[in-house]
């Protein structure tokens, strides 16, 4: 029989002296644009994905030489890391609620819309798309987007989005 005990995040972290991470009851993931870029704005997972991942390609070069058996492997160099990121947002609410319908139906999502788009274009001062940030606790990355899909997966009757799924590749900066 095997028993399992819960340790709370923070307690476990202080416990292996890593007191510097906080416990927090629940945290979000967040894309932002560094300080100095004209874009400047957060914006919080609304949902935290299930999954989330990071890679980096290690470029090695296979040489023989006439006579060998096998041939050496030589270290080349790296590459940039890249994220995919898939997002989901929802503003999908019980459409009784009049009152929030009149107040909030449906700017947000084509401005969460406009916001992404408007990351794949340059900015006028650096005559490139701007750097963001992605945080994830404490993984993420600080790169550019080279791949951008959004997709409207719900509508409302005049065909405002009411769930939309981003999904986005970036690319490191160094």
């Amino acid at each position: 029989m095997i028993l399992y005990t819960y340790i709370p995040t923070g307690k476990l972290l202080d416990w292996l002296g890593r007191n510097e991470y906080k416990e927090t009851a629940f945290a979000k993931g967040m894309i932002s644009i560094p300080e100095g870029k004209k874009i400047a704005k957060n914006i919080e997972f609304q949902y935290n994905p299930e999954e989330i991942e990071k890679s980096r390609d290690i470029n090695w070069a296979v040489r023989g030489a006439p006579g060998e058996d096998k041939p050496t492997l030589h270290y080349v160099g790296g590459s940039l890391e890249t994220m995919p990121l898939r997002l989901i947002f929802d503003d999908d609410i019980d459409e009784l609620d009049i009152k929030y319908l009149k107040t909030n139906f449906p700017a947000k999502l084509f401005e969460v819309i406009e916001w992404f788009t408007s990351l794949t274009k340059p900015v006028d001062e650096l005559d490139r798309p701007p750097i963001i940030k992605v945080n994830f606790g404490s993984f993420g990355i600080i790169g550019v987007i080279t791949n951008l899909r959004i997709r409207i997966l719900k509508a409302w009757p005049n065909l405002a989005p009411r769930m939309i799924e981003i999904n986005a590749t970036l690319l490191e900066a160094n």
